[in-house]
């Protein structure tokens, strides 16, 4: 269940990890907050989680980053890795589609991680 204080949506972590300001990544993009405020997430494994509860707004075409849309209209995007729109759409495994309702800490992708880093050989993250 979300929580709210002050207007506030609080979102749960999607992955078990650590965590790092966003202007942290090595991806310039995200690093510029060009895409927003947010956070990179170094996942301990392979599972991502929904954050909140809302509907599944968006599944980009290489699989790699998918959005929700909350009650209140707040958009939560979940991209894995830097560079993943480089990689095959094998590498990623959503378990949702467009228009789905989802529940805070319902499972979005599975094995996603692992994949991700045998292919880009590096320590993944989520931005």
């Amino acid at each position: 269940m979300n929580t709210k204080q002050d207007n506030k949506l609080i979102l749960t972590s999607p992955v078990t990890g650590w965590v790092a300001s966003l202007g942290e990544t090595p991806d310039t993009y995200f690093a510029s907050g060009l895409m927003g405020a947010g956070v990179v997430l170094y996942p301990r494994e392979g599972r991502l989680l929904a954050p909140c509860d809302g509907v599944v707004d968006f599944v980009f075409p290489k699989k790699y980053a998918l959005g929700l849309r909350t009650q209140t209209g707040l958009e939560v995007v979940l991209q894995v890795g830097i560079d993943s729109n480089r990689l095959d759409s094998g590498c990623f495994q959503p378990l949702v589609d467009c228009g789905r309702q989802v529940r805070q800490g319902q499972e979005l992708s599975a094995r996603t991680v692992q994949r991700v880093l045998v292919a880009v050989g590096r320590k993944p993250c989520l931005e």
